[in-house]
């Protein structure tokens, strides 16, 4: 072996007993125990505080795969998505994910899901959708208007 070989356990016999005598015998056994990585998985949870032009997206890590992993979120006006936020890590099972995202357009259908990152490869969380809150029309009408003449001295 060399000292690349990433050398992680080792074992070591030394001695039997035969008519009394003691013999010593030296054997060494190396071994390399590789961690095994599997792809990761995540949940895509529902958008909360929906505005006009924002709203935030949640993520949630339900499987590591064995390593550190990176999540971040695809969004757009289609299942095409076109948008993605930037990568967010390092992330565990367990752990959760929230990203505001702004620049929407109020009224408009917007689709999203997590994507979720490790050494074994990328996987998608399920795609869900919100609709851009729409800012109310203010209405007012001369009843309930009331102008007091010393207001605009």
């Amino acid at each position: 072996f060399t000292e690349t070989d990433n050398i992680t356990a080792a074992r070591f016999r030394y001695n039997y007993t035969v008519g009394g005598w003691i013999y010593w015998l030296y054997e060494f056994q190396f071994y390399n125990i590789t961690t095994v990585v599997n792809k990761p998985s995540a949940a895509t949870m529902a958008a909360t505080s929906i505005e006009e032009d924002f709203a935030i997206l949640h993520g949630l890590v339900t499987g590591d795969g064995g390593t550190d992993c990176q999540m971040r979120f695809l969004y757009g006006p289609t299942t095409s998505y076109g948008n993605a936020t930037s990568w967010m890590s390092p992330r565990y099972t367990g752990d959760t994910a929230d990203m505001r995202i702004t620049g929407l357009s109020g009224g408009t259908e917007y689709h999203f899901l997590v994507q979720i990152n490790n050494s074994a490869g990328i996987s998608n969380g399920s795609g869900l959708s919100w609709v851009a809150a729409v800012m109310a029309a203010a209405s007012v009408s001369a009843s309930s208007l009331r102008f007091l003449p010393w207001e605009f001295w």
